[in-house]
């Protein structure tokens, strides 16, 4: 059970990752003015 846990929080971490990764690509996007 507590590995489970722990396997659980690492994909969250890695799931949050993945989204402040795009949105920083996001915003790059809109400061060279692409969108």
């Amino acid at each position: 059970m507590f590995e489970q846990k722990s396997t659980r929080r690492k994909e969250k971490k890695s799931e949050s990752s993945k989204i402040t990764e795009a949105q920083k690509e996001v915003s790059l996007e809109k400061n060279s003015g692409v969108i």
